[in-house]
């Protein structure tokens, strides 16, 4: 029996305990709750922290990746805005010289005139010789004069049935001598000699 009273007696100090904690609690559970909320946020915070951090970077990632496409785009766009422009300049560079050729074409006293687009120029003959597109099929024939820019570079020395050579003024090798003479009757030969 004694066995049992001390298990009564223990059961009635912890049921008293648990009472008092309970009374306790109630009367201070403002506090309590404040202590314990104070700290649960606490704790709230450090974890949240990383988390935070996260969602930050991959803000910034995000915006980094936007950033990167849209550069992408705007370049793609300049390039092609690049190409129109200087596909524009060529344009207006070929109206000029086809209006400059139209202009020459009713002043030239010729027959027969022809446009071409120069093929072939080497390095190594560049002041002796070009190729035009021009050749038999469209009704070039040899001694025709080159005419450029508004001005004679040279004659046609050879005929294809699709190219043209022309041997240009500026060959050293011409045995043709060429007089050249203005509105004030000055003269000159275009490689030994000039005369008044």
């Amino acid at each position: 029996m004694n066995r049992f009273k001390k298990s009564k007696y223990v059961i009635i100090v912890f049921v008293t305990v648990l009472l008092v904690s309970a009374l306790l609690a109630t009367t201070y559970s403002s506090t309590i709750v404040t202590k314990l909320g104070d700290g649960i946020s606490l704790v709230d915070r450090v974890v949240q922290k990383p988390f935070q951090w996260f969602d930050s970077v991959k803000s910034d990632l995000a915006h980094l990746t936007r950033t990167y496409n849209e550069n992408e785009s705007l370049k793609k766009q300049i390039y092609q805005l690049e190409v129109k422009s200087n596909k524009a300049e060529s344009l207006k560079t070929e109206n000029e010289q086809l209006r400059q050729l139209l202009d020459m074409k009713s002043k030239l006293q010729a027959t027969k005139t022809l446009a071409a687009d120069v093929i072939m120029r080497s390095p190594v003959s560049w002041k002796q010789e070009l190729t035009l597109d021009a050749g038999k099929s469209k009704g070039a024939s040899e001694n025709m004069l080159a005419i450029a820019n508004g001005g004679l570079i040279g004659s046609v020395s050879k005929v294809e049935d699709n190219s043209t050579m022309i041997n240009l003024l500026t060959n050293t090798e011409n045995a043709d001598k060429i007089s050249v003479k203005n509105s004030t009757w000055f003269y000159c030969n275009l490689w030994d000699y000039c005369w008044l």
